[in-house]
């Protein structure tokens, strides 16, 4: 709780006490907000069909991966199995789940039902091996409609690296309806300390990384096999000693845990214990993508 404390602290001194007491009020899903980045935008036709991408991989074994990632989330409880559908192509795989209709709402602005918030929370959630494979699960358009997320100074596409640090997720709630511009102030504030920060922007989320790591940030690790009974996967990954000690060199370890909208997340691991979720290393999205899955080629 004292480091917790310590994070917001040092995000009231980033970004203001209006907008931390916001964050500190607000909790649940994203909510319908203004034109800047919430659930809702101006109506722009009778209605709009959307799904959710739970997962999208280019690694080498991206067909065994996420076929075996699918089935996990089918025996997920309130999952509908019917609804978990895995397309891959020849440069990688995409989990998606479900199909949802957004309407125009009361004021005019189209906005998301609450079964995808909820859902989209669910999946998000879901812990395999002290990790969280779905953990940036969002809304994709089935009409082609994507987020703006590849424009603005200190951009992640611009990061020279192949991997950076994801260590913090902002989405609007019903008391907070800025967090495009929070993870932007965020950003600016590490810059201004020194600190090679990025930002990038989805639909419904923000996110702040640092760091810019090579292609040997990520190590592979072969599994040994199991039970025929329970998937696993046949290699994991490991970060490299470099990531490690960048993280781990930073006072009040701000870049070790992941925060959501401030807060560091706790998870229920494999062994029934609460742990604090890690900062993610994440690989950097093309030139002009619009989710963070799009790595081109």
């Amino acid at each position: 709780m004292r480091q917790e404390l310590f994070i917001l602290g040092r995000l009231a001194l980033r970004l203001g006490g209006i907008i931390l007491a916001a964050l500190l009020l607000g909790s649940g899903c994203d909510s319908t907000g203004n034109s800047s980045g919430a659930w809702g935008k101006p109506a722009a036709a009778a209605s709009e069909r959307w799904t959710i991408n739970c997962l999208r991989s280019s690694a080498p074994n991206h067909v065994e991966l996420c076929n075996g990632l699918a089935e996990l989330l089918r025996r997920t409880n309130g999952i509908d199995s019917k609804a978990v559908r895995v397309q891959s192509d020849a440069l990688g795989s995409t989990i998606y789940y479900g199909e949802y209709t957004r309407v125009a709402g009361a004021g005019g602005q189209l906005v998301f039902p609450a079964k995808m918030q909820q859902d989209i929370d669910r999946i998000s959630h879901l812990t395999y091996n002290q990790t969280l494979p779905f953990g940036l699960a969002a809304p994709e358009s089935l009409g082609g409609d994507t987020a703006g997320g590849g424009e603005g100074q200190y951009n992640l596409t611009t990061a020279r690296g192949k991997y950076s640090l994801l260590i913090a997720v902002f989405y609007n709630t019903p008391t907070f309806d800025q967090r495009r511009e929070v993870a932007e102030q965020y950003t600016q504030q590490l810059r201004s300390e020194g600190v090679e920060a990025y930002v990038f922007h989805e639909l419904v989320k923000s996110y702040v990384f640092v760091g810019s790591f090579g292609e040997n940030a990520l190590t592979t690790v072969r599994q040994p096999a199991r039970s025929p009974h329970v998937w696993t996967p046949a290699q994991t990954w490991e970060v490299s000693k470099e990531v490690q000690d960048f993280a781990a060199a930073r006072a009040g370890e701000e870049f070790l845990y992941l925060t959501e909208n401030g807060h560091r997340q706790k998870r229920v691991g494999p062994d029934g214990q609460s742990i604090l979720v890690p900062s993610q290393l994440t690989r950097v999205p093309r030139p002009g993508a619009t989710s963070l899955y799009d790595h081109g080629q």
